[in-house]
């Protein structure tokens, strides 16, 4: 159990609901608060690593040539070795 709850409110359409119900039914026998805790916090796992990989492309472009002139000095460097 996690401790310092905090009880809300949310209203869910009937199509919505009937997804917990069925996610809340046997063999899981997860309670409705345990299922919307999960789905919130994946959520949000997929939201913080999206805008991540969004911040890392836009460093990689910004960078693009720089990166590239590095990698075929590299290259060049490994095959002359």
């Amino acid at each position: 159990m996690i401790g310092n709850m905090k009880t809300i409110s949310v209203t869910l359409d009937e199509a919505t609901l009937a997804a917990l119900r069925r996610l809340t039914t046997e063999p899981e026998r997860r309670s409705r608060s345990a299922v919307v805790r999960a789905a919130v916090l994946g959520l949000w796992e997929k939201t913080t690593r999206t805008e991540r990989e969004e911040r890392e492309r836009r460093i990689l472009r910004a960078h693009r040539t720089k990166l590239s002139r590095q990698a075929k000095a590299l290259i060049g460097e490994q095959a002359d070795s």
